[in-house]
């Protein structure tokens, strides 16, 4: 298991590639594009995990566009990814999106979520 925290300017996402939780600065005001740096560690030995970025464009009717630069894919290996946001509280929102492998290597199969 791994432990994935990203910040994201005043706010945090846990978890990127499932539901996850956002934080805006403003309220209501989450549309832009935003850079998410994360630095994963192994829930069981601590050690960190190379850290990776991606870029997540959230537009103003809820949809949003992610890209991820992950060293555990190899070049082209992952889709964009697709999905929505939506505010919940205050400065909170929730977020769904999804992205398909395109081809396999170790870890992951073609066609998996990613």
């Amino acid at each position: 298991m791994v432990v994935v925290v990203a910040s994201v300017g005043a706010g945090a996402l846990l978890q990127p590639f499932a539901d996850v939780d956002a934080r805006s600065n403003r309220d209501n005001r989450l549309a832009g594009t935003w850079r998410i740096e994360i630095s994963p560690r192994n829930c069981q030995t601590g050690a960190p995990i190379p850290p990776f970025s991606f870029l997540v464009l959230f537009a103003q009717d809820g949809s949003l566009t992610k890209v991820v630069n992950a060293p555990a894919f190899q070049p082209g290996q992952r889709a964009t990814g697709l999905g929505v946001s939506s505010h919940t509280s205050g400065n909170s929102y929730k977020t769904v999106s999804d992205a398909f492998i395109l081809f396999d290597s170790p870890g992951f199969a073609r066609g998996d979520n990613g």
